[in-house]
C-alpha cells in the first residue's frame, strides 16, 4: 500500500521521473567457482566479455565465445589487477572483475544522480 493507503499489489506504480540504469548494471552474476577459459561458449562467458569491455579491456567481438581476444583481454585485465596471469576467469579475477561493474555502477548510478539533481531543486526553490 502507498502512504495514501491506495493498494498497489500487482498493479505496480508508474515513477515520476524514469532513469534507466545503463546496460551494465544489470549483468548476471557469474560464479567465481566455475572457471571460464578458451575455447567456452555460453552465457556466463559473454557476461564476463561484457563486463570486461566495461572495465576497459577489449574482448572483441562480445558473442559468447571465449576466444583468443577474449583471452588477452582476461590477462590484460588480471595484470591490471595485480591478479595471476592465467588468462582464464575463475576465483579472484572472476570476483575483482565483479567488483569492477559494482564499483562502476555506483560510480555512475543514473538514479541516484537525477535523484540529487532533483532534490536540489526542490530545495532551492
Amino acid at each position: 500500500m502507498t502512504p495514501e493507503g491506495n493498494w498497489i499489489h500487482k498493479k505496480g506504480i508508474k515513477p515520476d521521473i524514469n532513469v534507466k540504469l545503463p546496460d551494465y548494471a544489470s549483468l548476471p552474476y557469474i560464479s567465481p567457482d566455475k572457471e571460464l577459459k578458451a575455447s567456452d561458449s555460453s552465457s556466463e562467458v559473454k557476461a564476463a566479455e561484457e563486463m570486461l569491455k566495461e572495465a576497459g579491456h577489449d574482448p572483441g567481438k562480445i558473442d559468447g565465445f571465449f576466444d583468443e581476444a577474449t583471452k588477452n583481454a582476461v590477462t590484460a585485465f588480471q595484470r591490471e589487477q595485480k591478479i595471476k596471469e592465467t588468462g582464464t576467469i575463475k576465483d579472484d579475477t572472476t570476483v575483482k572483475l565483479m567488483q569492477v561493474i559494482q564499483e562502476k555502477i555506483l560510480k555512475n548510478d543514473t538514479q541516484v544522480k537525477k535523484a540529487v539533481e532533483v532534490l536540489k531543486k526542490e530545495i532551492n526553490k
